[in-house]
């Protein structure tokens, strides 16, 4: 009987020992985000409202990185979206031809990706529309930092 508490005390120990670990995790993996020294590229957003190409309007994403960064092509964490208003769902993504490495392909000083939304699948009018911008820069020693991301709301005119 004794050995079958010294079991149960054994297992409760592991699953407090467990969860301390992730408590522990997670806490560092959110803190780690407001460090001094974590990179974050400075991003800027614009609307090409009168671009005609292929009855397209684009938005643009400009990041531009911190001397010594640099940013790994991987569409989980490098990436656009407009989050609002609904109205625009078919949007097509660009991405630059980047640098290759290996199997990698980085972006180095600057990079722009570009959403296009065709005209035909939007009225014309005024919309403010909400972009965000995600990113995770890597330094010369290959080593990545957490993934940021940046939102901004633009305001777009649209006209026939």
């Amino acid at each position: 009987m004794e050995r079958g508490y010294k079991l149960m005390e054994l297992g409760i120990i592991r699953k407090i020992f467990i969860f301390i670990f992730i408590l522990a995790f997670i806490t560092i993996s959110a803190a780690s985000a407001f460090l001094p020294g974590v990179p974050s590229p400075e991003i800027t957003i614009k609307a090409d409202e009168n671009s005609t190409a292929e009855n397209f309007f684009k938005i643009k994403i400009l990041y531009e990185f911190p001397e010594g960064f640099h940013q790994t092509h991987n569409p989980d964490f490098f990436k656009a979206e407009i989050t609002g208003p609904d109205i625009f769902t078919d949007v097509k993504t660009t991405y630059p031809g980047g640098k290759k490495e290996g199997d990698l392909v980085n972006y180095y000083d600057k990079a722009v990706i570009t959403l296009s939304i065709d005209r035909d699948k939007v009225p014309p009018g005024e919309y403010n529309i909400q972009v965000k911008a995600g990113y995770q820069l890597c330094d010369e020693n290959g080593t990545c930092y957490l993934p940021g991301s940046y939102e901004e709301m633009i305001n777009v005119i649209l006209k026939q």
